[in-house]
């Protein structure tokens, strides 16, 4: 255990998940949206107060950014790209809330089978097998479409570290890191990563933080 001495500074690197800030340096710090009692940005800096403490964030042009994205957070189909209008396929996804705020968002969505041109394909993926399902769906995008996979919760053996699409800058591709948030209590979707950003953290805080290692 590691005790943090109040306004001292630490080295490493902050990642703004979709319901958390987290900092990975010779410690770990968490900070769920949901704690933040204050969010402010200024001078390249982001500024939290959390029941723990305050914490500073150095983060430069990132810092007005970050602070949007954590007071007015995205919708789930704000996050998945799916625009007004927006054509879009579900192939074995029967989520109830997920159909609903799609069904909310457009009117063109074709359920069960592709549809040719589609934006955006959603595939429910519950084995690795499913996942041969891909390349010829993949014929029913827009050259600028991208295809989620759906799949049960806590069945990470399922995806790896995949994800599928056309490979457009900020869509999901075969090539890029993943990471996976949650649309409901049950499912989770695929999601291009957002890499961490380097950060001199000044935590005004005493107590135990959980050591890990230093990243590389």
């Amino acid at each position: 255990m590691h005790g943090a001495v109040s306004g001292e500074k630490r080295e490493g690197e902050a990642l703004l998940e979709s319901e958390e800030l987290v900092f990975r340096g010779d410690f770990r710090l968490k900070i769920p949206f949901r704690s933040m009692r204050s969010v402010k940005a200024a001078g390249g800096k982001l500024r939290i107060e959390f029941p723990d403490g305050k914490a500073v964030f150095e983060l430069g042009p990132h810092a007005e950014k970050w602070a949007e994205k954590i007071l007015h957070p995205k919708s789930l189909l704000d996050k998945l790209g799916v625009k007004p209008g927006a054509t879009v396929s579900v192939i074995g996804v029967d989520d109830e809330d997920f159909l609903k705020q799609l069904a909310e968002r457009t009117k063109e969505v074709m359920k069960g089978k592709p549809r040719k041109d589609s934006d955006w394909i959603f595939l429910a993926a519950e084995t690795k097998g499913e996942f041969a399902q891909i390349r010829p769906l993949a014929k029913s995008l827009k050259k600028t479409g991208g295809l989620w996979i759906v799949y049960p919760k806590g069945q990470k053996h399922i995806h790896g570290k995949r994800c599928a699409g056309r490979g457009q800058e900020g869509r999901p591709s075969g090539r890029q890191s993943s990471k996976f948030f949650r649309d409901s209590h049950r499912t989770q979707v695929c999601h291009p990563r957002f890499e961490p950003l380097r950060t001199t953290l000044i935590l005004a805080r005493e107590g135990p933080l959980r050591r890990t290692r230093p990243p590389s």
